[in-house]
C-alpha cells in the first residue's frame, strides 16, 4: 500500500523528475498548496468508494497530501488554513483557502486564472467566494436569498454586527466597535450626512452595502419590499439549539416550492452590549424607511413571529445577501 500511497510508479517518468516536483517549477507553491488541499478533500470525500481502492488506502493518501503542504515555505503560502479546511472538510473551506491564496498574487496569479479561481482582473471568481450559496425560494420577485449572513461560515451560524450603512463588521460590542452615535460613519442624530432630506437617497448606494462590498458582485442587501415579499410568502418556525449549535433559529419555508431559510437570532448590538442574543434577530435591509434620516428599516425575527421595523441607525445588526 506505501507504494501506492507515497510515490507511485505512474507518478514517475524515466529522465524527468516525479509530477508534483515538475508542478512545483511551473505552479509554484502557492498553486501546488490550493492542488493538495483540494487532493486531501477529495480523497475524504471518496474514501472506500473507488473500485480497487480501500478506504484506508483513500485516507493515507489524503493524508499524504496534508504532509506534504508542511514541507513548503509556509512564508509564500497561507499554511494556517490548512488545519482549518482539514476540520471543515467542505466547500466553504476550500473557497476559504483558495480566497486566503489569491491574496499572493505575485507568484499564484498564473495557476489561479487558468483553473477559474480568479478572473482576468485577478479578483476572486463569485463561484469560489466563501459560504456565499443561494436559496430559491420561488418567490415571484425572482430574488435568492443567501443561505447564511455575512461574516458566517455555515447555516446557522452567527455571522458580523454592522451599522446600517457600514461595510465594517464586528463579531460583537467590544471588538473595536461601540455601536453609538459617536462613532457611527455618518454623523449623529443631529445631523446626519448621508442618505437625508437633502440627498434624497432611501437606498443604500452599492459602495455603502455591505453585502455588496463584502460579498462581491451581483449581491446586495434586500429592501424593505424584498422583506415584505419574504414574509408574504413562506412559513414561520422558531427552533431552538438549531442542529446542536446552541443558537435559536427562525426557519422560513416557501409556500410555493418548499425550499427555505434559516435566519439565527442573534440579537443586536448597541452602547457596548449585546441585546436580545438568542431571542431576537434584527437583519439590516436597504432602504431608510423615513425622512429624518436617524433610522433605517430591518427585518426583526422572535418565536412569535417577523415583522419590519424601524432602528437607531448606529445599532449592529446581522446582514443577508440577496441576489437575482
Amino acid at each position: 500500500m506505501s507504494e501506492n500511497v507515497n510515490h507511485p510508479s505512474h507518478y514517475s517518468k524515466e529522465g524527468r523528475k516525479e509530477c508534483i516536483e515538475e508542478m512545483l517549477d511551473i505552479f509554484g507553491e502557492t498553486g501546488v498548496y490550493i492542488w493538495c488541499v483540494l487532493n486531501h478533500y477529495k480523497y475524504n470525500y471518496r474514501k472506500g468508494e473507488k473500485e480497487n481502492n480501500s478506504e484506508e488506502q483513500d485516507i493515507k493518501k489524503g493524508e499524504w497530501y496534508l504532509d506534504y503542504i508542511s514541507k513548503l515555505n509556509k512564508d509564500s503560502v497561507p499554511y494556517n488554513v490548512v488545519k482549518y479546511a482539514e476540520e471543515q472538510n467542505n466547500k466553504s473551506a476550500i473557497k476559504h483557502t483558495a480566497e486566503c491564496v489569491t491574496k499572493n498574487k505575485e507568484s499564484a496569479t498564473q495557476f489561479l486564472k487558468s483553473s477559474g479561481i480568479v478572473n482576468e482582473n485577478g479578483e476572486l471568481s463569485d463561484e469560489y467566494k466563501p459560504g456565499y450559496e443561494y436559496v430559491d425560494l420561488g418567490l415571484p420577485s425572482g430574488l435568492k436569498w443567501c443561505k447564511t449572513d455575512v461574516g458566517a461560515f455555515k447555516e446557522g451560524d452567527f455571522g458580523l454586527y454592522f451599522a446600517w450603512g457600514e461595510i465594517n463588521g464586528y463579531p460583537n460590542a467590544s471588538s473595536g466597535k461601540a455601536f453609538t452615535w459617536e462613532d457611527y460613519k455618518f454623523g449623529d442624530i443631529k445631523k446626519i450626512s448621508k442618505y437625508n432630506k437633502a440627498d434624497g437617497k432611501t437606498v443604500l448606494d452599492p459602495e455603502d452595502d455591505a453585502a455588496t462590498v463584502n460579498m462581491g458582485k451581483g449581491w446586495r442587501m434586500p429592501t424593505e419590499e424584498e422583506c415584505q415579499e419574504l414574509m408574504d410568502n413562506t412559513t414561520w418556525e422558531w427552533i431552538e439549539d438549531y442542529e446542536d449549535t446552541g443558537h435559536n433559529v427562525m426557519k422560513l419555508t416557501s409556500k410555493i416550492n418548499g425550499n427555505y431559510i434559516i435566519f439565527p437570532v442573534s440579537g443586536i448590538c448597541g452602547s457596548y452590549s449585546v441585546f436580545a442574543y438568542n431571542r431576537y434577530g434584527y437583519f439590516w435591509t436597504s432602504s431608510t424607511g423615513t425622512s429624518d434620516g436617524c433610522y433605517a428599516r430591518s427585518l426583526g425575527l422572535n418565536r412569535y413571529g417577523c415583522l419590519i421595523g424601524y432602528d437607531s441607525r448606529f445599532d449592529g445588526q446581522a446582514v443577508r445577501g440577496v441576489r437575482l
